[in-house]
């Protein structure tokens, strides 16, 4: 898990996007950002 959190530091600078991503478990961010 940590290297996917450490991917999406890369992707989304942002505290909040991430959060967002992380809290729908990646799925929705993958959708939302693709």
């Amino acid at each position: 898990m940590q290297e996917l959190q450490d991917m999406f530091k890369h992707l989304f600078p942002y505290s909040l996007a991430r959060d967002i991503c992380l809290d729908h478990y990646l799925k929705i961010c993958m959708v939302t950002t693709d």
